[in-house]
């Protein structure tokens, strides 16, 4: 009864690799049989849902998409059918899918006031050092270490650090309904992407509340970050000194292109590329730094509202910045 699933798969991936098949095929070579392999993509899933009745097999009273496959082991696709029409053969569309109009609601959901480096300001308690929490980001991994650094106030504030590979993190409440000022906006420090001098990541795809993230080792530069976001109607903005150097655009509901996987395939390709020319080592990182934001792991993750420690046989719960 096992279920095989993706998750979160960039379209990169998705035009390179399959999507769900990506999957299939990685179990088959990694030797499960290929038709208990398939019943972990179909008919385990439809009843796991309890939707068999209606999913999950080619049966009488079922509704299906069949897939016509050239052989087991790799399952190249010759023929899909959808809705009893042939939709693709030979890896290729034989069907027009219309274009669609979305309701206005839909693609303006960044509801946020144009930002100025002041907003990402984080004031100090007095002139000497002071101790604050920092979230540590591991390559690849959905958890993070919660750390603790020393940071002397500048001109009475906490600068992100470059040189010490600290940068600052803020969450920004994006969404239409009403909350209070206090819990509009929460801001941090990070730890673990090598961020170079006057460069920001602001991204509205960040689990699971997907508010405004953004990530910058200045607060010009992070500014810049969220307001290109906030024209754009959300998606993914990597910039450097004043300048943009990638921009992918998500402006249904700030999460999903309105694009061809083709071209959003590019587009996360190009934020990947510039994430590595600002100084970032890590390969698909843009998909660790979606979790930043997702309280729900360990160890220490920020919200619209604050730090959040979750740590093993503990409850989750705010702490503070500074220590």
């Amino acid at each position: 009864m096992f279920t095989m699933v993706t998750d979160d798969v960039t379209p990169a991936t998705i035009l390179r690799e399959g999507h769900l098949v990506r999957v299939l095929r990685e179990a088959v070579r990694l030797g499960i049989p290929a038709i208990q392999a398939v019943q972990m993509v179909t008919i385990n899933a439809a009843q796991l849902l309890e939707e068999s009745r209606w999913i999950g097999s080619v049966s009488p009273g079922r509704a299906a998409d069949i897939l016509l496959v050239d052989n087991l082991d790799d399952f190249t696709m010759k023929m899909v059918i959808s809705n009893g029409t042939i939709v693709a053969e030979n890896g290729r569309l034989t069907t027009i899918i219309p274009s669609y109009d979305y309701p206005g609601w839909a693609i303006d959901s960044i509801h946020i006031a144009r930002q100025s480096a002041e907003d990402f300001s984080i004031p100090a308690p007095g002139d000497e050092s002071v101790e604050v929490r920092v979230i540590r980001l591991i390559p690849g991994m959905v958890y993070t270490k919660s750390e603790r650094i020393r940071i002397t106030p500048r001109n009475g504030s906490l600068h992100a650090d470059p040189d010490r590979d600290l940068a600052k993190i803020s969450i920004i409440y994006r969404h239409e309904a009403p909350i209070p000022e206090e819990h509009r906006r929460s801001t941090a420090f990070l730890t673990g992407l090598s961020l170079r001098p006057r460069i920001a990541i602001a991204s509205t795809v960040a689990h699971d509340c997907h508010n405004l993230m953004v990530i910058g080792t200045d607060d010009e530069s992070m500014a810049l970050a969220a307001n290109i976001l906030r024209e754009t109607g959300g998606g993914i903005a990597v910039v450097q000194d004043d300048g943009i150097l990638a921009r992918m655009p998500l402006p249904f509901g700030g999460l999903m292109s309105l694009k061809s996987v083709e071209d959003a395939a590019q587009e996360i390709e190009h934020v990947e590329e510039a994430l590595k020319s600002a100084g970032c080592p890590h390969d698909s990182v843009e998909m660790t730094i979606s979790l930043l934001g997702l309280i729900v792991l360990g160890e220490l993750h920020l919200s619209n509202r604050g730090l959040v420690e979750f740590k093993d046989g503990k409850p989750p719960r705010f702490v503070d910045l500074i220590c």
